[in-house]
């Protein structure tokens, strides 16, 4: 049985910028901000390092944060250009295959639409 496509990036040195990513991206994928830098309990102090943007293309999903990208699939299916397109993206921004000073998360494989 083949598992949905899931995978885990990172950026180590600044935050990504999660409005400008919000714009940038915006042009190509369906995107929409889930969480903001105000908390309920009040103003967050270290709002750069806050925040959640998700990013949609046709199979594949990714959930930005500031210092980590998750993508991933609901169903198991092959890439599509857009999807690919958004890997790239993501791959581009973070940059870094695991959490600082751990080994690398390897990246599952996954098929391309024909």
């Amino acid at each position: 049985m083949v598992e949905p496509y899931y995978h885990v990036r990172f950026r180590w040195d600044e935050p990504l910028d999660l409005e400008r990513t919000k714009t940038m991206l915006s042009g190509s994928f369906r995107v929409t901000v889930t969480a903001t830098p105000h908390e309920a309990g009040g103003l967050v102090y270290q709002s750069r390092e806050r925040g959640e943007v998700k990013v949609a293309a046709d199979t594949l999903n990714a959930r930005l944060e500031p210092y980590r990208a998750v993508l991933y699939q609901r169903e198991a299916k092959p890439f599509t250009r857009l999807d690919l397109a958004l890997r790239s993206e993501v791959a581009h921004l973070y940059d870094k295959m695991g959490p600082y000073r751990s080994a690398p998360i390897p990246e599952p494989s996954f098929a391309v639409e024909k």
